[in-house]
């Protein structure tokens, strides 16, 4: 996983499924044992990558064998086959941990951007989430603005207790309005009451 240069087309010329043919099951199952991805030209770890490393994306249920493109993509353990755009991918720089990597804990990528835009592959919940571009920093805000991120998306926005001002091109303190009451002033009513002058206060 660390692509060691040692592991560069190590198999000499030879293909890298070239034995295939060998398997004792060929024998009593009459079964064409083939896989198409015997092209190192391409890949110069694909022999390291089917020889060493489990496949996390494919080969599950095929038992590995996968003759054609289609088949490697219908593949029941390939996670990405519902996705508009099945192809599974290793991330190579994710998938560093040993122990991890024993507990088949791996780090893959679907596309989530064909049918989700925005949108990333966890590994973890097997299932398209929200990108947070901020987090991630792959925007810069400008202005003084804060990034807010957003489902599927993101936005720069000031922060609370502030407003852009177009004019200076900035975001400034909102000072609020002073805060009005509403309650009901003190009213004095006269009322006259046995040759006597009663004040009653409301």
């Amino acid at each position: 996983m660390k692509r060691a240069e040692i592991l560069v087309n190590f198999m000499k010329g030879r293909t890298c499924l070239h034995d295939l043919f060998k398997v004792k099951e060929r024998e009593w199952s009459g079964l064409d044992v083939s896989d198409f991805r015997n092209d190192t030209t391409t890949n110069p770890f694909l022999c390291a990558e089917l020889l060493f490393c489990p496949d996390p994306c494919y080969g599950r249920k095929s038992e590995g064998s996968v003759a054609t493109r289609k088949d490697q993509l219908n593949d029941p353990g390939n996670p990405c086959r519902k996705l508009k755009e099945p192809t599974c991918k290793w991330i190579h720089d994710r998938n560093l941990n040993f122990d991890a990597l024993q507990r088949n804990r791996f780090n893959i990528s679907c596309n989530c951007q064909a049918e989700k835009p925005g949108f990333e592959w966890n590994s973890r919940f097997h299932l398209c989430v929200d990108r947070d571009e901020c987090r991630d920093k792959v925007v810069t805000c400008t202005h003084g603005k804060l990034c807010q991120n957003l489902a599927g998306s993101y936005a720069c926005t000031c922060r609370r207790g502030h407003r852009f001002d177009q004019r200076r091109a900035k975001c400034v303190e909102h000072v609020p309005l002073p805060a009005h009451t509403y309650s009901r002033p003190r009213t004095v009513k006269a009322k006259k009451h046995n040759s006597m002058l009663v004040v009653l206060v409301a």
